[in-house]
């Protein structure tokens, strides 16, 4: 038979198909199946029962013609039993059915050639089948080496031919659908978390304008939400309840959720912080709360109540950060660390983040405020070593723009703490006299401070400013900048 009469017969077998005339590949599990990527770590299994696929076939068909299926490069597990013949499934708008003859198989491959057209009429539609091995009842079918699964995607891609000319071309991959031809692939079954209700809690402060130990709204809230992946696997899956179709089965590889909230909670009781189910690690660096093992993630809140117990420290102006992390078996997956919000006073607060001392060095701490109302001003110092001096109120900040000098009570504050000499960072934080009467209602904290209903303990924002600089032998200025003029 020359050349121009098999190409016209090829021509022909495709004239007759009409508008179809390519193939497509149908995963043997819709949409492909899906491997956890964590799971398919855990596993020793080599191989999976699965890479069963059906192809639809295009173009009407010929006896003789060929059609040859490639896996992805090392795919098929050397369990893999190809059946030795194929009988197509009949789908209108075909009349007529094939018989396929397994003709050839390499490492990657299989061929089939058309041994028999029954049935009369087109073939176009004809589905061939090529099954995955199943374990119990035993039957052949296709395994995948469980390392290729990892190594992922696993695809298989139809070729063919008819008396050497190519037909039938398997358009399973467009620009739309360019995973339609996966057999198997991996995808994570752990979510994400995200921060959907920081803390953000104020609080109060006492008669003697200092932090309390309470905040002003008595509870404040952190909630962290877990968000479960779009792609949800459904193989070698950690925790899963049964064995899955592939035949692997984590269900007794338990999944701990732990969120790590840091932050200052020295003198905190575990009464104080509570989270449904959950029994938190209180420690002065941060509360762990770790989820009893599961099979599946969780959204978690935590509520925290300073109850201004005996054991309880002054709370402190700070920004808390949380961690989640997921362990399963030996392993530990961590993700990002968020923000979780803050604690802010009830008090204006300012920060001098450098100011010297020793002999022949004297400084500067000047205090303007033009609030109708006077500020009590109370400090705490940190020196180079990280040691914390509580100072307690250093002055009287006078309203109306009036210019209060607190050089002298900071210095001998530090003094009779004994320090004085090196350099301290200095929190500075004012409170509205009007605002810190005591008993202003019938309710008070167990500390006995009563400022729930204080009208305006807060004074107006950036409506305090500090000048400060120091000299030395008296003749070297040095300006300091401060977060009231500039400094971060």
């Amino acid at each position: 038979m020359n050349k121009f009469f098999k190409v016209s017969l090829v021509a022909a077998a495709i004239a007759v198909s009409g508008s179809a005339t390519a193939g497509i590949v149908a995963p043997g599990v819709v949409g492909g199946a899906v491997y956890s990527v964590e799971g398919i770590n855990l596993i020793t299994a080599t191989e999976q029962n699965l890479g069963g696929f059906s192809y639809t076939v295009g173009t009407d068909y010929e006896a003789g013609a060929a059609i040859t299926f490639t896996y992805s490069a090392g795919a098929l597990g050397a369990g893999t039993v190809f059946p030795a013949s194929i009988t197509t499934t009949a789908v209108a708008p075909s009349t007529g059915f094939m018989t396929l003859t397994k003709s050839a198989q390499t490492a990657d491959s299989v061929t089939y050639t058309v041994t028999a057209k029954q049935g009369g009429g087109t073939v176009i539609n004809n589905v061939i089948t090529i099954p995955s091995k199943v374990a119990t009842p035993a039957t052949d079918g296709v395994t995948l080496n469980t390392s290729a699964v990892k190594a992922g995607p696993v695809t298989v891609k139809a070729s063919a031919v008819y008396q050497g000319v190519a037909f039938d071309p398997d358009a399973t991959v467009t620009a739309t659908t360019p995973k339609a031809n996966y057999l198997a692939y991996t995808s994570t079954q752990f979510g994400t978390y995200s921060v959907t209700t920081p803390l953000s809690g104020t609080i109060a402060v006492t008669v003697a304008g200092a932090l309390d130990k309470v905040l002003t709204t008595a509870t404040d809230t952190l909630a962290v939400t877990y968000t479960a992946p779009t792609v949800l696997p459904a193989y070698a899956v950690i925790g899963q309840l049964a064995a899955d179709a592939a035949g692997n089965d984590l269900s007794a590889t338990k999944i701990t959720q732990t969120l790590d909230l840091k932050g200052d909670f020295d003198g905190f009781a575990a009464s104080e912080i509570v989270s449904a189910g959950i029994t938190p690690v209180v420690s002065a660096t941060g509360v762990k709360l770790a989820l009893a093992p599961a099979t599946a993630q969780a959204s978690v809140s935590v509520v925290i109540t300073p109850a201004g117990l005996a054991a309880n420290k002054a709370l402190k102006v700070q920004s808390f950060k949380v961690s989640p992390t997921i362990t399963y078996g030996t392993t530990t997956t961590a993700f990002n660390t968020m923000n979780a919000g803050k604690w802010i006073a009830n008090a204006e607060m300012a920060n001098i983040p450098y100011m010297p001392y020793g002999a022949d060095i004297s400084q500067v701490i000047y205090v303007t405020n033009v609030n109708a109302k006077d500020a009590k001003v109370s400090a705490i110092a940190t020196d180079e070593d990280g040691n914390s001096y509580t100072l307690g109120v250093v002055g009287t900040a006078k309203g109306n723009g009036a210019v209060t000098k607190l050089t002298t009570p900071i210095k001998t504050a530090l003094a009779s703490q004994g320090f004085t000499s090196g350099k301290v960072s200095i929190d500075l934080m004012f409170v509205g006299l009007d605002a810190v009467t005591a008993n202003s209602i019938v309710d008070a904290d167990t500390a006995t401070n009563d400022l729930t209903t204080a009208t305006s303990a807060t004074l107006v924002k950036g409506s305090i400013k500090i000048n400060s600089a120091y000299n030395v032998n008296g003749t070297d200025r040095g300006f300091v900048s401060n977060t009231t003029n500039g400094s971060n």
